[in-house]
This record gives structure tokens, sequence and C-alpha cells, in this order.
């Protein structure tokens, strides 16, 4: 009798095994290699794309790569050939984008557009990506392995996907502004930032840039602003707010200040608060008015302009 049990199990084991194989043969229904990839935004909350763009690099580097483009931000059907690929997911709705790097998984970068002051980017916007890698298309549907490492498994062909927030918002703040009836308007720079990510890894490029900020006035004599960026360039060493003011009486100034110490402890965040406490203008006797020349430094402002 024992060894009958034994004769039976060792059967069972057998037709498991050859079900297996068969799964992997002869699949139930049509599927065609549809593919329908859903975008949830548990990580970027809020978030509101008018489209996503899909990149398909093929895990075989014989393969052709595959770009797909989708509006909205719920996801779409797409038809992807079998296969094994990896896939990068960014937002296509910011003009102040581009992407470049596209021939490998490894190179592909959004790149912030540069004004025509040279390292002076434009605001970024909000760019959003995702990676998923490892994904294996077959006529039974899809694997893939999620954000945190767990396999996937969908025999109608759907991959879910959360893109995260790859810019900064920075927000300046200026506490105090002495004498705000001399001053006409009031700009400035944050310098230090990179000028690109990539996408695969979320790194920042090396290249040095800035990414103007346009301020306006607050409550009392504060001033505030806001704009979007990459995060800190590892090479640009101390960060700092260029600012500029242009006065009533036509003179710019521009001042620096050190803001090292306030973007580096915002590692981790999507969202930067940088504080100024006050600014003072230089006073001016009127004898001096036309002895005052260009790049000339008054109270560690630096004039670099004279309109009248």
């Amino acid at each position: 009798m024992r060894h009958l049990n034994i004769l039976y199990i060792l059967i069972l084991l057998a037709v498991a095994a050859t079900g297996c194989g068969q799964k992997e043969i002869y699949c139930p229904g049509s599927f065609d290699s549809r593919v329908h990839v859903a975008f949830e935004w548990d990580k970027a909350h809020g978030a509101d794309v008018e489209g996503m763009t899909l990149f398909f690099f093929p895990i075989d580097n014989d393969g052709k790569i595959w770009r797909f483009d989708i509006a909205g931000s719920a996801g779409g059907d797409i038809e992807l050939p079998d296969g094994k690929y990896r896939m990068i997911a960014v937002n296509n709705d910011l003009p102040a984008i581009s992407l470049t790097g596209t021939g490998s998984f490894s190179t592909l970068a959004a790149e912030a557009t540069a004004t025509a002051i040279d390292t002076l980017l434009m605001p970024t916007g909000m760019v959003y990506s995702a990676v998923i890698d490892n994904i294996t298309v077959t006529p039974c549907g899809v694997t893939y392995s999620d954000s945190e490492g767990c396999d996937k498994t969908c025999p109608k062909g759907l991959i879910r996907c959360s893109p995260d927030s790859l810019s900064m918002v920075y927000d300046l703040y200026i506490n105090k502004v002495e004498q705000p009836e001399r001053i006409r308007s009031v700009s400035a720079c944050i310098c230090g930032l990179s000028d690109a990510m990539i996408l695969c890894s979320e790194s920042p490029e090396s290249d040095f840039a800035a990414t103007a900020v346009s301020l306006g006035v607050g409550q009392g004599c504060a001033l505030s602003g806001s704009t979007t960026g990459f995060i800190v360039c590892p090479a640009a060493g101390k960060c700092r707010i260029e600012l500029m003011v242009k006065c009533a009486d036509g003179k710019v100034l521009t001042k620096s200040f050190d803001v090292t110490a306030q973007l580096a402890n915002s590692a981790g965040t999507h969202h930067v608060n940088i504080y100024i406490d006050e600014i003072r203008l230089p006073d001016f006797d009127e004898d001096d008015k036309e002895d005052v020349g260009m790049n000339v430094a008054v109270d560690g402002w630096n004039i670099i302009e004279i309109n009248y």
C-alpha cells in the first residue's frame, strides 16, 4: 500500500510538471502582443500631465527600440512584439524639456532648454518618469518587475507603473526689503543646478547651470517667487542666489547669496524653500551719481548698469 501511495504521488508530480510545460507553449485566447500600460500616481499626488512617452529598449541589443506617445495621464494600449524589454516613461507636455540620448536605455535623459544667456535655463516644469526593468512580452501576456522588485504576471498584458517627480520646486523668500520705494523690480537666479537628468538612474548630469526666478511683492516688505528645476549639480560646489534689483533711479544692482546649506538640506524632497533674511540697498550721495561706473562694488552690491 505504501508503494502504491508513493507511485501515485510521483504520477501527480509528473502530470503537474507536464501541465506547467504546456502552459508555456499553449495559451488560451489570442493575445497578439497587445499591452495596456496603466499610470498610477501614488508617488506624485496631484500630477496632471497631458501625455506620456514610452520607450521600450530591447534587452537583446539587436532588437528595435519602440517609442509610443500616449495622451492623458491614465494610460493606454500599445502593440509590442514578443521579447524582453526595459521601459522608461516620461511626460511629454513640457516645452522647456527635450529628450536626448534616446538611442540607449542608459543614456536617455530629460534636458532643460537653455535661454539666450549662457548657463541660464528655462524653468523645467514638473518632469515625471518611471522605469520598469525586465519586461517579458509573450503571446500569453506580460511578466515584469515592479518598482519594489516584485515579479508581476498578467495574462491580459497589463503593466502598472508609478511615475515620480524628477523636478524640484524652488520657492525663494526675501523676508525684509529696506526702502522698498527705491525698487522697480527684483529677479533672481538659482545657480548650481543640473541641466539634465538621466532617466534610468534618476541621476543628474554634471553640467553647471542656473534657473531664473521672478519675484513679486508679498506681505509687508517681503518678496517671494517660485521656479522649477532639477537637483543640485554634483560638480557645482557652492550654490548661490544671484539677485538683480532694478532701482527707480535707473541703476541695476546685483548681489550674491550663498545658499549651499539650504539646498544641501533638501535632499530627498521635491520642494525646497530658500530664505534670504533681508536686502538693503546701498546709499549714494548726489555728488557720486556721475562717478559710478560699471561693476563697482558697494556694500557687497555690484552696479552693472546706469540708465541716467
